[in-house]
């Protein structure tokens, strides 16, 4: 995995290279702490960190990549809509998440270091390089969806005889 420089609409910043395909990651315009995940541009930048993070993870990696089998190009700005409209409530965003996760998990179950680490990075990218109220916000949504997640995985595989 590797990453080189690119120029895209008049900012410079990289393409994270995952092996088959490549991620283009704004340049780190979160360094000062005083940006907010309050413009599409900020979730967008904080989208692209914590992704880089889970796929340099050699056991959330392959979630994403071989079990999801997700197109990172087209998953990120995805994910930036559902930021979009969790933290503002923007309604570009229409898919049910947990109907999506719930398809994954029937071919690769989630285990807890799943959901820890997905925190893990998600906490650290947020307090690396954002703070304020949406920050702050977008926190305690992710630990609860996380919470939630996981709760109902367990509760559908102890039905489903898992």
């Amino acid at each position: 995995m590797g990453s080189t420089l690119l120029h895209v609409h008049g900012i410079m910043g990289k393409s994270l290279c995952t092996g088959e395909c490549h991620i283009n990651i704004l340049p780190d315009l979160a360094l000062d702490l005083t940006l907010d995940l309050d413009t599409p541009q900020n979730i967008d930048s904080f989208v692209a960190s914590f992704y880089e993070k889970l796929l340099k993870d050699d056991i959330m990696a392959p979630i994403f990549l071989s079990d999801a089998n997700i197109d990172v190009s087209a998953h990120l700005p995805t994910i930036s809509l559902y930021w979009q409209k969790m933290l503002w409530g923007d309604r570009q965003y229409d898919t049910n998440m947990m109907k999506k996760h719930r398809a994954v998990n029937v071919k690769k179950r989630f285990k807890t270091m799943h959901y820890q680490r997905w925190i893990g990075y998600f906490e650290q990218t947020a307090k690396e390089s954002f703070a304020g109220e949406y920050t702050e916000k977008a926190l305690r949504i992710a630990n609860a969806v996380i919470h939630n997640m996981e709760s109902r995985m367990v509760d559908a595989g102890a039905v489903n005889g898992s």
